[in-house]
């Protein structure tokens, strides 16, 4: 098999509107941590604000050990462009975030993560059986999981937004 089996190509989900970013980006990664259980190494941070206009740019990776077979890896990047504003939220004045939101997620499967088998003519040949009769399985309900699990984050990420989708 490769080294990865691809489940979501690249998507991009673009959202406009008001936001705050802080809260949103906290409770989506204590989602992704907590309640879907993948491990999170942020591989990128770069935030520039120039007086009111700021741009933020993080990307990630989130990991779960689906089996001692199969992993799955989302990396997962977060851009935003906007400048804060004062709104009125049930009569008090909040500090938001108006602009745009950028959420691009590539997923995929990495097989044989825990083990590496040895190269010889006995382990190819247990290898190709594992995968023709369990292997497709677990990797069918792998990639099920990881679609479910990534429109799970794109929901949770619409919710604390706040936001239309444009």
């Amino acid at each position: 098999m490769e080294n990865r089996i691809a489940v979501i190509s690249e998507r991009s989900y673009r959202f406009e509107g008001f936001f705050d970013i802080k809260s949103t980006y906290k409770n989506v990664m204590e989602y992704i941590e907590n309640v879907l259980n993948y491990d999170l190494v942020e591989k990128e941070h770069n935030e520039s604000n120039d007086g009111k206009k700021k741009n933020i740019v993080q990307s990630f990776e989130a990991e779960k050990h689906y089996n001692e077979t199969f992993k799955i890896v989302q990396k997962i990047k977060l851009s935003v462009n906007g400048s804060d504003v004062q709104i009125e939220v049930n009569g008090r004045q909040v500090t938001s975030t108006k602009g745009k939101a950028e959420l691009a997620i590539n997923v995929y499967l990495e097989p044989n993560w825990n083990m590496k088998p040895k190269d010889t003519p006995f382990w190819k040949f247990m290898k190709i059986c594992y995968y023709k009769f369990v292997g497709q399985n677990e990797q069918q309900a792998a990639s099920n999981l990881a679609v479910e699990d990534t429109n799970n984050i794109i929901r949770r990420f619409k919710t604390y937004a706040n936001a239309t989708i444009k």
